[in-house]
């Protein structure tokens, strides 16, 4: 069964999420691009690859349905920017433009 979360995410933002005991990521599939709009992921299991298959298995929905981009943002401003752009880069994503305050990454699927 799906946390209250997911079912609020899904309902109310309109966003499919994936719920693991170690966290979470939400998405948007949008015709041929696949928005990642959330990571998160528990302290104790950061930097030991959760992020990554996380979005390995959006990259995989993503592509099953069509989509050829995976398109990603990061706020500079928010806290842990730094670490979470050098994850995003260390995936594939790279730069695509900055719209407002708003780092927007991409990858071709």
């Amino acid at each position: 069964m799906k946390s209250l979360y997911a079912q609020y995410v899904e309902e109310r933002e309109e966003l499919a999420i994936i719920e693991r005991k170690e966290g979470f990521a939400t998405y948007k599939i949008d015709g041929d691009c696949c928005y990642i709009a959330d990571i998160f992921v528990t302290v104790e299991f950061r930097r030991v690859g959760v992020a990554f298959e996380m979005c390995e298995e959006i990259a995989k929905i993503a592509k099953d349905s069509g989509c050829k981009y995976l398109l990603g943002s990061v706020d500079p401003r928010a806290r842990g920017a730094t670490e979470a752009i050098r994850a995003i880069m260390a995936m594939g994503m790279r730069l695509n433009e900055i719209r407002g305050s708003l780092i927007m990454l991409i990858k071709e699927i």
